[in-house]
């Protein structure tokens, strides 16, 4: 499932395109990076914007939740408008009080192709080679825990 971009959530998160680490100053934008995990792992639904203020701002008080969050998107956008990474410029879809990541991007998130080939693999249907070689493939991408450097959150 090898695609010109790799996301990788597990172990550490991370973004290369055709092999080459991308958005590295993204690592050290905790929020941000957040922002953008929680979407990528619910990218098959629109996120709204309470949801994503009650998990990235929880315990604290701020009077208004939606500039918080347009600034987070701000910030990514313009990570990756200094990369020139036009493939991510519109990656993460504004909709009426929710974000969503836009699924039509061709992309690949380690999490959801480990998924993909393990689901592959316990597939009895198909011959024992293929499962084999499936489940090669998904032991291959797990790399350890998910997002480990975010567990506390």
């Amino acid at each position: 499932m090898e695609r010109g971009i790799e996301i990788t959530l597990f172990s550490k998160f991370g973004i290369k395109m055709n092999g080459k680490q991308i958005l590295e100053s993204l690592s050290n934008t905790r929020k941000t990076k957040l922002f953008l995990s929680y979407l990528l792992l619910h990218k098959q639904k629109a996120v709204s914007h309470r949801e994503l203020f009650e998990l990235l701002w929880s315990g604290e008080d701020y009077s208004n939740p939606g500039t918080a969050l347009r600034t987070l998107l701000y910030r990514y956008r313009a990570l990756v408008d200094k990369a020139g990474v036009t493939q991510l410029k519109n990656s993460i879809i504004s909709r009426r009080g929710a974000y969503q990541w836009n699924q039509k991007l061709d992309i690949s998130i380690d999490i959801f192709d480990f998924e993909d080939y393990s689901q592959i693999g316990l597939n009895k249907a198909l011959s024992c080679d293929k499962r084999k070689e499936c489940l090669c493939k998904a032991i291959d991408l797990y790399t350890g825990s998910l997002l480990p450097d975010s567990s506390s959150e």
